[in-house]
Order: structure tokens, then sequence, then C-alpha cells
């Protein structure tokens, strides 16, 4: 009977994905409720997640949504409603040609072959894998204890692996060799698996069904769950799920990704909710060939945890297969193996306990400092044998003017203190506003990248790095005279230098010039295409502890950017993605455009458009590629350039790139969207509804930064009520007003940045041009100066009149005076003179008529006498 299922499962596998492909699905819909007596009867939902509190989560489809959407909305139980997402197909790769004879010996270089079989055992602690599901029947799992298989996709307690991903997961954890895998062997000797499937035939999933899954896991009881499958977009319900499984005390470990970024400017979750929870470990790929991090393994040295073998791995695949795979998804499972090992050891042992001791007794590697918070590789019989410490550092995050410390033993602690990792360094102890065993939290306005180091009562030091958000300079402003053009910013504080990046008419950037801090003005090059102008703030700073003279890292901001209106009447707009297929076109009125007549098209050799017909620029969606196109219009008597620019790509969504790797997407419900572009900073989009569609919604998406938000929402022409828009996260959701006389609907707005929160904040109004130049050695003195003019100058009549006028007139005065010695040493003495020796001369003679008052007078009656 074995033999028989075992052969049927063959060759479906084999006839995959046509013998096994999935039923399609419906655009489902994800709801956040705390009570379910409040919905509509009419509404048709399934319950996919139970939160602990009491909360529920809901899968609904699209079709049953929209008949409902305007109920909702206006519910108060409702917490939020967002559409399920795809996640984005694997990404694990064997690029080198790596057989079963060049396969990387994992078991030997993480350690677990030091350990004792007893010590490898797992069992008692059920380790979930959800992933692609596993085939049960492989000859190397005949000692696996296999229970609570699931179905994620089809909803039956049944798992078969049409992929292949999650055998060779579930093979490094706890393959043992037998006769017919001889060469497979896994990281436990013992171990109980929930096979839990929710990665179709092709890699693929949705969010949805992940969240089911881990359900699934928490209901019946997984100690361990292993996540070797991420997203790149930030989503609200995944963040409420892995928040409550990690209030259940489970053990989360999570592949960091194969796009070889830094996780500090691109996020990738699951992994990434490691920086915030106590009991989730992040993992990279370690290569012990080259000794290094995989080169296409994500990474981040305020964001990683660990890193583990994960390069050349040789394990089980369905059909009594194996082959040697790479990527974080095979590192992943050796860490899950690792603190199923410690919990099956002691099961009291918190989450939080058991990454804290994983992560201090890694191994430590000079090229991981850079790259994984540890800055070492795991290491099993370290983990095994080594004693755990009652105190451990975990996360450090920023928050309202507060440093918030996470941890354990925290109480045990007997002196903080904080090390900039930027140069001059600076050492300062820290005071708590408040505490207990688990949490500090410190009374800090804003640091810049450095270790936030903790002494326990054992004087045993325990470190964490922080790397906080370093602003971008604001108040950028140009200031013209008759030859000279100056650009002027407020700096940032502990910036370095500011990087001067500017763009032609194309919009493409070149570097300018790295203005050295305080001085933050730009003066812009005559005769150049020019038609904007960025800035960001930089530092560089050491990671390394134990060298901080050696900076080797710089941090830098978000750019800051202003378009510069040219002569020539140029104007650019950006269509960023636009999805292969589509009906897509820009309406001439959505540019101002109100004479079809007066505009003339140039195309370009990969042309954007392919022709004006009815009042709109029909976009060519029908060959992929980076395209642009140029029109030509008259208006007014004005002449005007119109540059366009996009790239059609295979994707199910419309996006524009913002700044700092970030980008916002836009998906329509009930409605076909046919543009979406920038122009100006302002976003629009242009959609024709459904025909009998019972609402309309549009999802804005922020893949990347929850500091920044649309606003100034208008359907229309007119402005959104704030009753019809939902913000979650990165995530907009608008609710649009039918009006069954309309089938297009017109939706503008801006993005705006969320300016709560003070961590890198940008310094007191730096803009002292004229003493940044002349005292830019001196800061305490401009700060000083900067004192005045906001505590006594801009209280005066009119103090606010003079300010203004100086912000417009000095970048000039400093452009004349730059060179000379001689005008920059005179002014150092007059305003030193000014500030520091008048009033210094005046409290002197003030305290010379308090103290001796009859001594003046004395002199005074004999200057009387003498005349």
């Amino acid at each position: 009977m074995h033999s028989i299922k075992h052969w049927v499962i063959g060759l479906l596998l084999l006839l995959s994905p046509f013998a096994i492909a999935e039923p399609a699905k419906k655009n489902d819909w994800l709801i956040k409720t705390s009570s379910l007596m409040s919905l509509p009867a009419a509404f048709n939902y399934h319950v996919i997640y139970q939160f602990k509190n009491g909360d529920y989560l809901l899968r609904a489809d699209e079709e049953n949504l929209l008949s409902v959407a305007n109920t909702l909305f206006s519910l108060k139980d409702i917490e939020y409603i967002q559409s399920d997402l795809p996640l984005e197909k694997r990404r694990d790769i064997s690029p080198r040609s790596a057989s079963a004879e060049t396969a990387q010996d994992f078991l030997s270089n993480d350690g677990f072959t030091a350990l004792t079989q007893t010590q490898r055992q797992c069992d008692t602690a059920p380790i979930a894998v959800i992933d692609s599901g596993v085939d049960t029947l492989h000859p190397a799992f005949y000692d696996v204890h296999f229970d609570h298989a699931y179905d994620a996709i089809k909803e039956t307690n049944e798992t078969i692996d049409g992929y292949g991903h999650g055998t060779h997961v579930t093979g490094l954890i706890a393959a043992a060799r037998s006769a017919s895998a001889p060469a497979l062997e896994g990281a436990c000797t013992s171990a109980t698996i929930y096979p839990i499937r929710f990665l179709d035939n092709f890699g693929g999933g949705t969010m949805a069904d992940a969240i089911q899954s881990i359900q699934w896991a928490i209901t019946h009881g997984a100690r361990v769950i292993n996540h070797s499958w991420g997203i790149s977009v930030s989503n609200a319900a995944l963040d409420d799920v892995i928040s409550d499984a990690d209030a259940r005390d489970i053990i989360q470990v999570a592949a960091a990704g194969n796009y070889g970024r830094d996780l500090s400017a691109s996020n990738f979750y699951p992994a990434s909710y490691s920086q915030t929870l106590s009991g989730v470990i992040s993992v990279a790929n370690w290569d012990n060939t080259t000794q290094h991090l995989y080169p296409l393994s994500n990474y981040g040295n305020t964001t990683v945890d660990i890193a583990a073998s994960g390069t050349d791995l040789l394990s089980a695949l369905p059909n009594n297969g194996s082959r040697v795979m790479t990527g974080t998804s095979m590192a992943a499972p050796l860490v899950t193996a690792t603190a199923a090992m410690l919990r099956h050891q002691n099961d009291a042992l918190l989450a939080a306990d058991i990454k804290s001791h994983i992560l201090q007794t890694a191994t430590a590697e000079p090229s991981l400092t850079r790259t994984t918070i540890s800055g070492a590789r795991l290491n099993a019989n370290n983990a095994l044998n080594t004693p755990i410490h009652h105190v451990a550092v975990n996360s450090a995050t920023f928050s309202d003017d507060t440093l918030v410390i996470a941890g354990r033993g925290l109480n045990n602690v007997v002196h903080w203190e904080y090390v900039s990792a930027n140069r001059p360094q600076r050492y300062a102890p820290l005071s708590n506003a408040g505490s207990d065993d688990n949490l500090v939290v410190f009374p800090v306005r804003t640091l810049p990248a450095g270790w936030i180091i903790a002494i326990d009562n054992d004087n045993v030091e325990h470190a964490i790095f922080i790397k906080p958000t370093l602003k971008a300079p604001q108040s950028l402003t140009l200031l013209e005279d008759d030859e000279v053009s100056i650009l002027t910013w407020r700096g940032v504080t502990f910036a370095e230098h500011y990087r001067v990046e500017v763009a032609n008419s194309f919009g493409e950037y070149t570097f300018k010039e790295n203005i050295p801090a305080p001085s933050n003005q730009y003066t812009l090059p005559q005769g150049e295409d020019i038609s904007s102008i960025r800035v960001r703030a930089e530092y560089a700073y050491s990671t390394v502890n134990e060298r901080q003279s050696i900076a080797d890292a710089i941090h830098t901001s978000a750019f800051s950017t202003l378009q510069i209106t040219q002569n020539t009447h140029t104007q650019t707009v950006q269509l960023g993605t636009i999805p292969f297929g589509s009906d897509a076109y820009i309406a001439l009125k959505d540019i101002n455009i109100s004479q079809p007549s007066q505009v003339a098209l140039t195309n370009s050799d990969t042309p954007l458009f392919s022709k004006i017909a009815e009042n709109k620029l029909e976009i060519d969606a029908t060959t992929t590629g980076a395209k642009h196109s140029i029109i030509h219009s008259l208006s007014d008597n004005t002449f005007s350039n119109w540059q366009f620019e996009g790239n059609v790509e295979n994707a199910t969504e419309w996006s524009i790139p913002l700044i700092d790797q970030n980008t916002i997407s836009a998906v329509s419900t009930g409605a076909t969207l046919n543009s979406f572009f920038e122009h100006n900073n302002t976003y629009t989009l242009r959609l024709t509804a459904t025909q009998n569609t019972a609402s309309l919604l549009v999802t804005l998406n922020l893949n990347n930064d929850e500091e920044q938000k649309p606003t100034s929402i208008y359907v229309n022409g007119t402005k959104l009520s704030s009753t019809s828009i939902r913000q979650t996260g990165t995530q907009t959701l608008l609710n649009l007003p039918l009006n069954q006389e309309d089938a297009e609907y017109v939706v503008s707005f801006t993005i705006a940045e969320n300016t709560s929160g003070n961590v890198g904040v940008v310094a007191s109004d730096s803009r002292c041009f004229v003493a940044s130049l002349v005292f830019s050695d001196s800061p305490y003195i401009l700060k000083h100066l900067r004192g005045f003019r906001d505590n006594v100058l801009l209280n005066l009549p009119f103090g606010d009149t003079v300010v203004a006028a100086y912000y417009a007139h000095s970048p000039f005065w400093v452009n004349t005076i730059r060179n000379n010695q001689s005008a920059i040493f005179a002014i150092q003495i007059t305003l030193i003179f000014f500030f520091y020796l008048s009033p210094l001369l005046l409290l002197m003679g003030l305290y010379r008529k308090v103290r001796y008052p009859n001594t003046l007078k004395k002199q005074d009656s004999a200057t009387l006498g003498m005349r």
C-alpha cells in the first residue's frame, strides 16, 4: 500500500502542473474586526485567524465585499480592510554546478556533529513547516513523526509537495540516513513536524493562506515555526498575526530573502519583524566556501540577526529525490532545528530566551560585522552546551523622544551607556525613565549610529548596535539674483556632509558635490540643463566597536527634492510600472491640456504612446520594457514640452518609484485602472467603473515607509470624506462615492511625511549661513548663535521678518566672502565681541556698580570737584 501511494504521488509530480493544477482563486480581502455581531447579514466571510485578545481576521471574496463595503466602512468594530496579497515567487537558486559530491557539510560547519544524538533530539517541540507541503513518504523521513498535516490551498488535511521546497526544508531539519537515502541527514535526530502547505506548485501563494497556516500551527500546539518564505510589501494583517504568535511564546525563524539587499533600506517580511519581536529570528545565508555571506543573501547589521549555512546544501526532494539547493530558505531550518533542540531540553525557556541565547553563542566572523546584528553565524554546539545567561538585550527602537530597549533580565543591569560609531566618538551614560525585567525606556531625543552597552551585576557586557533613521534635509529653497542661483536647506543633526545631485530635463540625476556640514547651501552651475535638484544627509560610521577610528560604512537619509522651473516650460510626467496588456491611456485634461488640436506627439525608439485619439494619449502596453515619449503643446501662447516615462512590465499593479527605494502602488476594485502618474508632486489615477458595481475601492500601498501617507485626496475635483478613507500601516484604502451618471473617476493626492517622533530630527534651524561659514569648526559657538536667534531675536517685534530677510540674502554674502580670509576673520571677531565680550563687559560693569556703589559715588564727586 505504501509503495502504491508513493508511486501515485510520483506520477502526479511528473505530470504537474497539469495533474495537480490549483483551482483558480477569486481576489480575496482581509478584514480585521473586534466583533462578528455587528457585521451585515449579507456579508459572507470566513474566519482565518482569531487573535489572543479575541479579535478576528476574516477573508471575503471581492464580489461579496463590494456589496457591503459602504456598511463595513461605517462600522467602528472594523479595524482595517485590505486586499489579499500574492507572495513573490520563490528565489532559492543553485547558481553553481553543485552536486551531492560538492555539497557543503552544514552539519559540521554549524556545530551539529559535535553534539550527542540525545542533544539533537527535537520531538517534544513540534515544528510547523509552513511551506509548499512535504512528501511525508520520502524514505529519509522514516523516523519523523508527522502530525496535523494541512493544505491551506485546498483546505484538506493531507499535503503533497508539488514544488519540492517544503520537502527540502524539512529534510534539513529532520532527515535520517537510510539504505535508500544514505547521503541525507538533517540536524535533528528526532522530530515532530507539522507539514503545512500554502505555496502552490510554482512557489506562489497568498497572504491569506499563509495566515490561515499560522493559525493551524498555533491551534495544534506548534512550539517552533519555520518561515522559509517572504514578501517585500508591508502588510498589517501579517504584522498582527506574527506579533500575536510571538505573544503566544512561539519561536519563529524567518529566511532573510535572496535579493542581495540591505533590509535596513528594503524590508522583507516576516524576517523584518525580528527587529521588534523578541521571538522572531531572521537568518542570512552563510557560504562556508568563501567564508562570507552568499552574494544574493539579504543582510543588515541592524535588521538581520544571524547567518547560518545555506549554500549548496543537500536535502530531500519529493518522489525519493534529493538535490543541492542554495538560499536563506535553506539557512533558516538549521536555526529552527537549534531552537527546537533547546526547547526540547527545557520547554520552560521563553522564545526570547532562546533567540538571545542562539545569537550570543554564535561564532563571530569578521565578514559578518557589517551584515548581521550578531556579527556571527550559527553554532549549535555552543548553543546546546553553554548555560543560558540571565541577561539579554534583544532590540532597541526609538519612539516619541524615547529609546526603548527590550530584552530579558534587564533589572540585573547595573550600568547603561551609549557609544557612538561615528566621529568624533562619544561616550554617554544613559539614565532610564522606567524599566522592568523585559523593557527599559530612556528619554533620548536622537542619537547617531552606535552601540547601547549594558553591564550586568556579574560585570558581563551586553551590546546592541543601533542605527536610527537619519531625516532628510528640509525647507529646500532656491534663491536667485541676476547672476547666481543658490539652493539652501535646513541641516540635519549629525550630518557630516550633504550629497547634492542634479537632474537634466530627462530626469537623469548626476552627482555634483558633497557639501561639508554645517554649511547648507549650494551654488547651481550656470548654463546647465537642470530640471530638479536633490539633497541628502550622510555621515560615516564604524561597524566594529573595537575600531571606531576606522569608518567603513555610510549612513544616509532620504533625498529631498526641489523641482526647478525651466524657461523652456519642460514638464516631466512619471508613470513608473504599467501592467502589460492593460487598457492604459492618459486623458489630456488630466494634465490640463484642453485643446488636443494644439498637441504634437514625438516618439522615441521605444515610444510610450501609440497615438493621440479622442483626447487621449494611448499607451502602448502590448510590449514590455522602458519607454518614453515627448509631446509639444501650445496653450495661451505658451509652448511646452511634456516628457513621459514609464516601464511596461508583467505586473499586476501600477506603481511609481519614490525616494529611498520606496514605491507607491495602486489597485482598483470595481473599476479598471487606466492611468497612474506623478506630475509636480501630485499623483493622479483615472478609473473606469465596472458596469453595475456596488462599490468602487482603490488601494494605495507605500511598500517600505509608514512615515509617508497619501493626503489631500480628491475624487473628480471634490475632497474625499475622511469616513471614506482607511489608513493602516503603509496601506490606504479609498471607498469612492459612486455616481451612476459617471463611468470615469479621477483621483488625485499628494504624499505627506508623518512628522511624529523625533528620531534623527532635523537640527534646530541650521540656516545660519554666515555663521556656518565662519565658525564651521566651532559647533558650540554655532549652537549659541542659533539659540540667540531662536530664543531672543525671533521673540522680538518684527524678529521673524528680520530672520526671513537674513535667510533670503545671507547665502549671497557667503558666496562673496567664501575665499576671503580677512573678511571671515573680521566677522569672527565682530560676532565674538558682540555675543561674548560685550555682554561680559556689561556684566562686569553691573557687578562693579552693585559691589562698590560708594566708591563710584566718591569718584563721581572727585571728578565734579576737579571741574
